[in-house]
């Protein structure tokens, strides 16, 4: 066995009764590899509200992968995860070659999407490209560290990342070959999923600026839907549906997230086209109301 299979593995959630069949999507969930890659279970509860959601939207087999990356040993190493997650990345797409993949993650590991999505196109790569891509609060290190940001002499509107954590995590995370140009690179138009990028931020985010020029950049190259919370800070989706009383404030996320994923890939499977096969939406998610 590999060092890298050793290192890695994951939690399937999906339901017992289809278990058996091949799943039409999969949400490939990467947590924050800075604080939970080898024990992502508080992301559990999040995932399996998202996914009885997904049931209800027309796909006969949805289901989330959330990965599970031992520590580095010593020190700390974003080639380190990143390396990582693309070997189960390969493992978990060759699995089901059919399947609708949608790559998803928070703070520094949607940051890792944009390096994982560079990697599969790079020239010669023969790894397979998501179709879509949900990016939680990611932590623009490209910006923050080229000497052109204002992030750093910024007060803090409320939100529980300062500015010396944020230059902290930017200057851990990016290498020499990361540079701010990386936006420009002709091969990033191979790189962009076809079905587009969901960019997901909180209004109070130290970094907003950045997340807007990421999100403006990105969309050179494809549709991207931003999604600003009012009012939310780093992480929000998760951070509300972990301290919100009320069930309806907890869910919003996933009932967004949910319609989005629905919108963006469900008429593209072949079950769903078929009179005799599909399982048509149970509810209508509102996901034009004002949940964010």
């Amino acid at each position: 066995m590999s060092q890298l299979q050793e290192r890695s593995e994951g939690v399937w959630i999906r339901k017992c009764f289809r278990i058996k069949d091949k799943p039409d999507l999969v949400i490939f969930f990467i947590p924050n590899i800075m604080l939970f890659s080898a024990e992502p279970y508080v992301y559990v509860e999040y995932l399996t509200t998202l996914h009885g959601l997904l049931l209800m939207q027309g796909f006969d087999n949805p289901a989330v992968f959330l990965t599970k990356v031992q520590r580095e040993s010593e020190g700390w190493s974003y080639q380190y995860y990143l390396e990582s997650i693309i070997h189960i990345w390969i493992k978990i797409t060759t699995l089901y070659p059919d399947a609708k993949f949608v790559l998803a993650g928070s703070s520094i590991s949607a940051t890792l999407i944009i390096s994982i999505l560079e990697h599969i196109a790079s020239e010669g790569n023969p790894t397979a490209k998501p179709y879509g891509a949900i990016l939680i609060s990611p932590i623009p290190i490209w910006h923050i560290n080229n000497g052109r940001n204002a992030s750093m002499s910024r007060k803090n509107k409320g939100d529980f990342i300062t500015a010396s954590l944020l230059k902290k995590i930017s200057s851990m995370c990016l290498s020499e070959e990361m540079s701010y140009e990386k936006f420009t690179n002709e091969r990033w138009k191979n790189a962009f999923p076809e079905g587009g990028i969901v960019l997901s931020y909180g209004s109070c985010e130290i970094d907003l600026p950045e997340i807007k020029q990421l999100a403006f950049e990105l969309g050179k190259f494809g549709r991207v839907k931003s999604l600003e919370r009012a009012d939310g800070i780093h992480c929000w989706p998760m951070i509300s549906f972990l301290t919100e009383d009320a069930q309806d404030e907890k869910e919003d996320s996933c009932f967004v997230l949910a319609g989005i994923i629905a919108r963006m890939i469900v008429w593209q499977m072949t079950a769903y086209m078929s009179p005799k096969f599909a399982r048509n939406s149970m509810n209508v998610l509102t996901i034009d109301d004002s949940h964010i």
